[in-house]
């Protein structure tokens, strides 16, 4: 099967879900605004590192318009350059 690797320092991203509880048991309603622009990161390019704290498997949040959107797979991903992410969530 196929796998996407980014080159540089670009980063592949896959849409993902903010949880709909808290962590003391909380119900949060559903909105689109809480996490259209939370992204899980699948692959890093070569030229990433580990310096920014970035690998696959961590959870940021991008620009809504930022990266390219790619059907692979029959998956959606975005690749991005990886100056364009906001903010990292831990």
């Amino acid at each position: 099967m196929p796998t996407l690797y980014p080159i540089g320092t670009n980063i592949v991203v896959q849409p993902c879900e903010l949880p709909n509880t808290t962590p003391s048991g909380l119900y949060l309603t559903p909105t689109n605004e809480r996490s259209k622009n939370l992204y899980e990161v699948t692959a890093v390019g070569p030229d990433v590192g580990m310096l920014l704290g970035i690998c696959a498997g961590t959870k940021v949040i991008l620009g809504q318009f930022d990266g390219e959107k790619v059907e692979f797979g029959g998956e959606t991903y975005r690749i991005i350059d990886v100056s364009k992410v906001l903010a990292i969530i831990d």
